[in-house]
């Protein structure tokens, strides 16, 4: 019986995503994933801290606002080997500018990292999920802005709010599979995201 684990983290370059993979648990295999080679430096932070190192921590530098092959986490992740994955998906984005929801660039933009990119993500390790014998999770940062309107950013309110009407849809879809998936929001955090 195959009981290794494996935590996979986005947007673990900055914020949110790098505090969450900072204060891990040693009993987890990491894959830190990042838009910059931030996640690069995470990886080499825990290796400093955990002087004796027992587990495997690995990092991906993919750019969720472009279009991506979610295989290659697959690969990276090298599935095979474990019983146990959890997936911790924090990567996000705001608008631009005020004045960003009257270009659809910018509706792609946010849409892709905050919700599209999710979405492939889960596809790609549901098969995965739909047959292991251990209970797995997904937990995906929705941010206030599924919670109520956001007039300075209106684009990043309707991915949010997208993401949690489809985390509930995929709740009730793999209710009798080994999968817990969650949307959480954990109210205002200070990250560069906060800021604006």
């Amino acid at each position: 019986m195959n009981n290794k684990k494996l935590l996979i983290v986005t947007g673990a370059g900055q914020g949110i995503g790098k505090n969450i993979a900072l204060s891990s648990s040693n009993k987890y295999d990491l894959l830190l994933i990042s838009k910059s080679l931030n996640c690069k430096k995470v990886v080499n932070e825990i290796k400093k801290r955990e002087k004796n190192l027992t587990r495997k921590i690995n990092y991906l530098k993919i750019n969720l606002e472009k279009n991506f092959n979610p295989k290659l986490i697959l690969q990276k992740a090298n599935i095979k080997n474990y019983g146990i994955i959890h997936l911790i998906l924090c990567a996000g984005i705001v608008d631009k500018t005020k004045s960003s929801f009257l270009k659809s660039s910018e509706w792609h933009k946010v849409f892709n990292v905050n919700f599209i990119a999710n979405i492939k993500i889960i596809n790609v390790f549901i098969k995965f999920f739909k047959y292991s014998k251990k209970q797995n999770k997904i937990i995906i940062f929705s941010g206030g802005g599924a919670a109520s309107s956001f007039k300075e950013f209106p684009i990043y309110s309707a991915s949010k709010t997208a993401l949690v009407r489809t985390v509930e849809n995929y709740s009730e879809i793999f209710s009798k599979n080994n999968l817990s998936i969650f949307a959480v929001a954990p109210g205002a955090v200070n990250t560069k995201m906060l800021q604006k």
